[in-house]
């Protein structure tokens, strides 16, 4: 971790027996460490045609679009997520605002700084919750139904 000293070894856990990848990464609260394994070929190659699949495809607006193969639909709207992103951003940008008239090294310029940290975390646990647990659902049993219901 860093020149000149030794490389960081954290032993795999039991349950990993096949090669991966993983990266420590710090969330603002405290260091994760996501593993990425990759599935077996014989899995993927071997299909039923009485199986059922989905499709996503990830996107900006909507979060998600998810098509199965017997025709049924759900769209996930991201509009709490982005209302969110965009009242951050219009925060960051009026702490941004008072900073620059501050002389940098400050105590009001470090304090604008830490209000700023203070108000990424406040916005970030909330979109992980909204992520997770709810959010508007367009549903629908043909891709062309126009329906839209809540989760809670």
């Amino acid at each position: 971790m860093g020149r000149g000293r030794p490389s960081l070894r954290l032993p795999p856990p039991e349950w990993l027996n096949t090669p991966c990848a993983c990266k420590i990464v710090w969330n603002g609260i405290h260091n994760e460490l996501p593993v990425t394994v990759s599935e077996a070929d014989e899995y993927l190659t071997a299909s039923v045609s009485d199986e059922k699949r989905a499709t996503a495809d990830l996107g900006q607006i909507h979060q998600a679009a998810i098509v199965s193969n017997d025709g049924k639909a759900l769209v996930v709207s991201g509009r709490g997520i982005r209302s969110l992103k965009r009242l951050h951003s219009k925060q960051l940008g009026e702490i941004q605002k008072k900073r620059l008239r501050c002389a940098k090294g400050s105590r009001r310029w470090r304090k604008l700084g830490r209000r700023g940290a203070k108000l990424t975390l406040r916005c970030k646990r909330p979109m992980r919750v909204i992520s997770v647990t709810r959010g508007h659902v367009k549903s629908s049993t043909s891709a062309k139904s126009t329906k839209y219901s809540r989760f809670s």
